[in-house]
């Protein structure tokens, strides 16, 4: 697929080589795999199904082999329908924005593929709801630490376009609610952690260096 990207753009793959002082600007789409369990009437539950991930990325190479840079991402998680006691069924919607110093270690700098390891810290908005035909049963909105790691490669097409592959897991936090017994006759909630595995494919575009 990606070589016949680099035959859309007008030629052939161009030179991947990894250069100090080059910038690259990414476009991310793909998935985010929640881990997201929560105690549910005393039973760990599932929380979240995965869905679509968007996010943005700048990085500037200190050495070939060195980058440092930010990145946000934004995972919009699929629903979930869970039993919450007397017979109700919750309706659960999550969402995930992060954002992140980053650093990367590109391991063959010189070649047509560059793989990488990559982490980063900085701080996620989370957001997690449930409703029944009641009314909502909860709703939370809180803030947390963010660090992640993960692994990627990409290459180089016509006129500077980068495009590559990366998955990386993410810790996002924990907190706990209870839900309102006056909607959902009774029924406890109380998440434990939530992380995720996000894989996305990068479209982006490489300038300065050498």
């Amino acid at each position: 697929m990606i070589a016949a990207l680099a035959a859309a753009l007008g030629g052939s793959f161009a030179s991947a080589e990894v250069t100090a002082g080059e910038q690259i600007v990414n476009l991310d789409l793909g998935t985010g795999i929640p881990f997201l369990k929560g105690i549910i009437n005393q039973s760990p539950t599932s929380l979240a199904n995965p869905g679509f991930l968007i996010g943005g990325q700048y990085i500037y190479q200190l050495t070939p082999h060195i980058g440092v840079g930010a990145d946000i991402d934004d995972s919009m998680y699929g629903s979930a329908d869970i039993g919450v006691g007397s017979g109700q069924t919750a309706h659960f919607t999550s969402n995930h924005l992060g954002v992140e110093a980053m650093g990367r270690y590109v391991f063959m700098p010189q070649s047509q593929w560059n793989p990488y390891l990559v982490a980063g810290v900085g701080l996620n908005e989370n957001s997690l709801k449930a409703t029944v035909p009641a009314g909502t049963a909860f709703s939370g909105n809180w803030a947390s630490p963010a660090y992640s790691v993960g692994a990627g490669v990409e290459t180089v097409l016509p006129h500077s376009i980068i495009a590559g592959l990366e998955a990386r897991w993410r810790y996002i936090g924990t907190e706990s609610y209870a839900m309102n017994p006056a909607i959902t006759g009774g029924g406890n909630f109380s998440p434990g952690g939530w992380s995720e595995l996000a894989i996305a494919a990068r479209l982006g575009y490489r300038f300065g260096g050498k």
